[in-house]
């Protein structure tokens, strides 16, 4: 297998997290993988490395800058000489609550999670980028960024402010050859969690978005040519109304 750059992955997890890193290490790239907790990746990791590329599990709270500087720092002496190809933002400040339960501190860890976090890497990866002269940012959005649905106020307005600053980056630094997409994930994604969820435990199978299947669509994204980019993509299932 003929070996590529680097492929960082934030937020990752059992579900999407999981497939985005395999989709990526499957084409030959080395992954740098981080969520919160790194010991729960130890898994992942080992699929990655089975598949003969190099893998680096790495604990990472993006709310914090100086965590995301040193996660980058870590991967160019982990891996001197070789180019960071794309970043994948997957972490979400998911929370659930209407308006009258809602508390300032509840808003701000969904906005420092998605919103602040999305943009230390931002600026942790684009000084590279610019530097090598190409690179991708891809950023997992959800319904939310359109629409605030009734329980959802904090939610909503992480994910609506997302999608506006990922707007930002990509008039900003398209230009400069560097490709940023937002992937709005209209629906839930299948896993035993989410599909032992209650109210979603009795939902058919077909309902849920495939993991695999959007890592494939992420990955698609990734080697667009320049002169044809997407900047939004929306997926769902055929059974999901929009």
């Amino acid at each position: 297998m003929a070996q590529k750059g680097i492929a960082v992955v934030f937020g990752v997890g059992p579900a999407l997290g999981r497939s985005i890193c395999l989709r990526f290490a499957k084409a030959g790239h080395t992954l740098v993988i981080s969520s919160r907790n790194a010991s729960k990746n130890e898994s992942i990791k080992q699929e990655i490395l089975a598949l003969g590329v190099p893998c680096t599990s790495l604990s990472c709270d993006v709310s914090d800058e100086s965590a995301v500087k040193q996660l980058f720092a870590t991967t160019a002496s982990t891996y001197p000489g070789q180019k960071i190809d794309a970043v994948v933002y997957n972490p979400t400040g998911f929370s659930r609550g209407g308006i009258m339960s809602l508390t300032p501190k509840g808003v701000s860890d969904a906005l420092n999670i998605t919103i602040l976090g999305y943009l230390h890497v931002a600026q942790g990866c684009i000084p590279t980028f610019l530097a090598q002269g190409f690179g991708t940012i891809l950023v997992t959005g959800a319904t939310a960024a359109l629409r605030g649905s009734a329980m959802f106020g904090a939610f909503a307005a992480s994910k609506m402010g997302l999608r506006g600053m990922v707007q930002s980056t990509a008039r900003e630094f398209h230009p400069q050859n560097i490709h940023v997409a937002h992937i709005i994930v209209d629906g839930p994604i299948g896993s035993s969690a989410v599909q032992s969820a209650p109210g979603l435990r009795d939902m058919p199978t077909e309902r849920f978005l495939n993991p695999d299947a959007i890592a494939d669509s992420y990955y698609y994204l990734y080697t667009q040519d320049a002169t044809a980019w997407t900047h939004e993509m929306d997926l769902r299932t055929h059974l999901e109304k929009f």
